[in-house]
């Protein structure tokens, strides 16, 4: 959803579903300057009672994973291309063509520049991070001088 405020117009100029700018938001502020400072002020005291540490706050951390699950590529490829079959199946993909698919990805969805560029390196340490915090049935294993990732195929692959 895109958030647009459009300048203050007259009431009959108006559009219904547009949002615009409060051209009173600065005297409306002025008249509660004193509780803003108040608020400021008693946030400041609670900082300082906890050491200059923040509260904890779970909802913030449910924000905070969201927001980096959203913007982890990794996990945005794992989702979208990946289907686990567990180590159980004969499913399995060579980690090369795994990290080939992955550049694919990337390239066709220009997340090939930073900040989203990854190495291959970082790529496996977070698939790793990504198997290991869903508790997935996937295995890597070596088979002469090749990784594999058992439990797993490509979708485009099914």
């Amino acid at each position: 959803m895109e958030l647009l405020y459009y300048a203050y117009v007259s009431d009959d100029e108006r559009e219904e579903g547009k949002k615009y700018q409060n051209i009173y938001l600065e005297g409306m502020l002025k008249d509660e300057v004193s509780g803003i400072f108040n608020f400021a002020l008693e946030g400041l005291f609670r900082l300082w009672n906890n050491d200059f540490h923040f509260s904890y706050s779970l909802a913030c951390e449910k924000e905070k994973e969201k927001f980096k699950n959203e913007h982890n590529i990794v996990m945005v490829f794992f989702n979208e291309c990946i289907e686990v079959q567990g180590s159980d199946s004969k499913s399995k993909i060579k980690s090369s063509e795994l990290f080939v698919s992955f550049e694919r990805l990337c390239k066709e969805n220009h997340y090939n520049r930073p900040p989203y560029s990854i190495s291959r390196i970082k790529f496996f340490l977070l698939l790793e991070q990504i198997i290991y915090s869903e508790n997935l049935d996937i295995v890597k294993k070596k088979r002469k001088d090749s990784y594999y990732y058992v439990g797993i195929k490509l979708k485009d692959e099914i």
